[in-house]
């Protein structure tokens, strides 16, 4: 099984997260500054069970350098995005919050699931998402912005060199697990379907901050 293999099979999703609205307004820098807010407390939410799912995934592999850099992603791999979060709290005056909305709840209970119940390969492929489809949405975005955007530390970090090379860490971690594994068979199209469920969230995940704020309180549950 390849690595392309899971791209090619969430093409269509992968288009409409790209011309989601939330995604279109923020490279054009138009996006409000309140739906971007929703985003950002949400995905702070997100980072923390994120990281734990990463650590746990880690305790699986049986190949020491692999453990230590899916620990290292679950510990230090992840400080440019807290350090983006710091920025953006204080410069949009962003307070923190303690309860998820319903894609953040399904994502983070996902992630997690997948890395207490699943094998090693599976858990992988629940994970990839967040590195690669990240990296393609930054790079896509850079493309089109502007010099004046507000989001552009967002933008840059995502587009950046340095989140290009996790990327490129998770995406040889994850073949050298699934190398051996056929694409068609009973175990590769299950983590084929893993990866699209997270793909999957990931587009709810920015839906889902592109609500007003009156909107998001009625969806919120406490997690």
């Amino acid at each position: 099984m390849q690595i392309t293999d899971f791209f090619n099979y969430i093409e269509d999703i992968y288009l409409k997260i790209i011309n989601c609205n939330f995604n279109k307004e923020l490279a054009k820098g138009t996006l409000k500054k309140k739906f971007f807010e929703i985003y950002m407390q949400q995905d702070s939410l997100y980072l923390i069970d994120f990281a734990k799912a990463l650590a746990i995934t880690a305790t699986k592999s049986q190949n020491i350098k692999h453990f230590s850099q899916l620990l290292h992603f679950a510990d230090g791999a992840l400080a440019a995005e807290r350090e983006l979060h710091n920025h953006y709290f204080k410069e949009f005056k962003i307070k923190p919050i303690s309860i998820k909305n319903k894609a953040c709840l399904a994502y983070t209970n996902f992630l997690l699931t997948s890395a207490y119940a699943d094998s090693y390969e599976e858990s992988l492929s629940a994970l990839l998402p967040c590195f690669y489809i990240y990296r393609e949405v930054g790079n896509s975005i850079k493309k089109q912005v502007s010099l004046l955007n507000p989001y552009s530390m967002w933008i840059d970090t995502y587009s950046s060199k340095e989140f290009s090379d996790t990327v490129d860490i998770m995406l040889e971690i994850t073949q050298h697990a699934v190398l051996d594994i056929v694409a068609d068979s009973k175990k590769g199209i299950r983590l084929l379907n893993l990866f699209k469920i997270s793909t999957e969230l990931e587009l709810y995940f920015w839906n889902d901050s592109y609500i007003t704020r009156t909107a998001n309180k009625n969806r919120s549950i406490k997690s």
